[in-house]
Protein backbone atom coordinates (compact mmCIF):
# COMPACT_ATOMS: atom_id res chain seq x y z
CA UNK A 1 0.00 0.00 0.00
CA UNK A 2 1.46 3.41 -1.19
CA UNK A 3 1.77 6.04 1.46
CA UNK A 4 -0.69 9.43 1.32
CA UNK A 5 0.95 12.14 -0.01
CA UNK A 6 -0.19 14.43 2.89
CA UNK A 7 1.44 11.28 4.98
CA UNK A 8 4.48 11.83 3.15
CA UNK A 9 5.04 15.10 4.03
CA UNK A 10 3.87 14.93 7.40
CA UNK A 11 6.69 13.03 7.60
CA UNK A 12 9.56 15.39 5.69
CA UNK A 13 8.03 17.98 8.38
CA UNK A 14 8.53 15.93 11.40
CA UNK A 15 12.43 15.62 10.82
CA UNK A 16 12.74 19.37 10.09
CA UNK A 17 11.31 19.89 13.33
CA UNK A 18 13.48 17.57 14.71
CA UNK A 19 17.05 18.87 13.00
CA UNK A 20 15.27 22.52 13.52
CA UNK A 21 14.92 21.93 17.33
CA UNK A 22 17.89 19.90 18.28
CA UNK A 23 20.46 22.15 16.31
CA UNK A 24 18.45 25.46 18.42
CA UNK A 25 19.03 22.78 21.54
CA UNK A 26 22.54 22.10 21.23
CA UNK A 27 23.71 25.31 20.43
CA UNK A 28 21.90 27.54 22.27
CA UNK A 29 20.25 29.41 19.24
CA UNK A 30 17.37 31.75 19.71
CA UNK A 31 13.63 30.56 17.91
CA UNK A 32 14.32 32.57 15.11
CA UNK A 33 18.22 31.08 14.15
CA UNK A 34 16.97 28.24 12.70
CA UNK A 35 13.74 27.49 11.06
CA UNK A 36 11.79 24.30 8.91
CA UNK A 37 10.95 25.13 5.37
CA UNK A 38 7.77 23.98 3.88
CA UNK A 39 7.72 21.07 1.94
CA UNK A 40 8.73 21.85 -1.75
CA UNK A 41 10.13 24.97 -0.78
CA UNK A 42 13.14 26.11 -2.81
CA UNK A 43 16.65 26.00 -0.97
CA UNK A 44 17.48 24.18 2.27
CA UNK A 45 15.56 22.22 4.02
CA UNK A 46 16.61 23.65 7.27
CA UNK A 47 17.49 27.45 7.12
CA UNK A 48 19.87 29.21 9.70
CA UNK A 49 20.72 32.58 10.06
CA UNK A 50 24.30 33.64 10.13
CA UNK A 51 24.72 33.58 13.10
CA UNK A 52 23.84 29.74 13.32
CA UNK A 53 25.85 29.35 11.16
CA UNK A 54 28.95 30.42 12.50
CA UNK A 55 28.26 27.60 15.08
CA UNK A 56 26.51 25.15 12.75
CA UNK A 57 28.09 25.44 9.42
CA UNK A 58 25.66 23.25 7.62
CA UNK A 59 23.17 22.99 4.38
CA UNK A 60 20.93 20.37 5.50
CA UNK A 61 18.31 18.12 3.38
CA UNK A 62 16.17 16.30 5.08
CA UNK A 63 14.63 12.88 3.72
CA UNK A 64 12.30 10.71 5.61
CA UNK A 65 11.38 8.41 2.49
CA UNK A 66 11.24 4.92 2.20
CA UNK A 67 13.52 4.58 -0.73
CA UNK A 68 16.29 7.26 -0.15
CA UNK A 69 18.39 8.52 -3.91
CA UNK A 70 21.68 9.32 -1.45
CA UNK A 71 23.66 10.80 -4.45
CA UNK A 72 20.53 13.01 -5.68
CA UNK A 73 19.85 13.76 -2.51
CA UNK A 74 23.50 15.12 -1.90
CA UNK A 75 23.66 16.83 -5.03
CA UNK A 76 20.21 18.42 -4.07
CA UNK A 77 21.91 19.47 -1.05
CA UNK A 78 25.27 20.95 -2.27
CA UNK A 79 23.47 22.70 -5.53
CA UNK A 80 21.10 24.40 -2.29
CA UNK A 81 24.63 24.98 0.04
CA UNK A 82 25.42 28.16 1.75
CA UNK A 83 28.68 29.79 1.17
CA UNK A 84 31.02 28.44 3.56
CA UNK A 85 29.01 25.45 4.86
CA UNK A 86 29.07 21.61 4.63
CA UNK A 87 26.20 20.06 2.41
CA UNK A 88 25.00 17.32 4.51
CA UNK A 89 21.48 14.68 3.88
CA UNK A 90 19.60 13.93 6.75
CA UNK A 91 17.46 10.95 6.62
CA UNK A 92 15.78 8.19 8.44
CA UNK A 93 15.39 4.54 7.34
CA UNK A 94 12.49 3.35 6.92
CA UNK A 95 12.79 -0.06 8.71
CA UNK A 96 10.84 -1.07 11.79
CA UNK A 97 13.25 -1.59 14.21
CA UNK A 98 15.57 1.09 13.71
CA UNK A 99 14.50 5.13 14.30
CA UNK A 100 17.01 7.22 14.40
CA UNK A 101 18.10 9.86 12.34
CA UNK A 102 21.39 9.53 10.21
CA UNK A 103 23.79 11.83 8.34
CA UNK A 104 25.86 11.55 5.28
CA UNK A 105 28.28 13.67 4.38
CA UNK A 106 31.51 13.87 2.23
CA UNK A 107 33.82 12.45 4.19
CA UNK A 108 36.42 15.20 3.07
CA UNK A 109 33.94 17.44 4.66
CA UNK A 110 34.08 15.60 7.67
CA UNK A 111 37.82 15.85 7.95
CA UNK A 112 37.55 19.36 7.32
CA UNK A 113 34.81 19.40 9.99
CA UNK A 114 37.41 17.68 12.13
CA UNK A 115 40.39 19.92 11.69
CA UNK A 116 38.50 22.68 12.07
CA UNK A 117 37.20 21.29 15.91
CA UNK A 118 41.04 20.54 16.83
CA UNK A 119 42.82 23.82 15.64
CA UNK A 120 39.87 25.13 18.46
CA UNK A 121 41.43 22.87 20.98
CA UNK A 122 45.09 23.68 20.56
Amino acid sequence: MAIKTSSAKAKGRELQKHCRDRILAVFYLQEGDAASTSMGAQGVDIPLSPHARKYCPLSIECKNVKKLDLPGAMRQATANKYKDTYPVVVHKPYRVGFNESLVTLRFEDLLAILEKLNKCRE
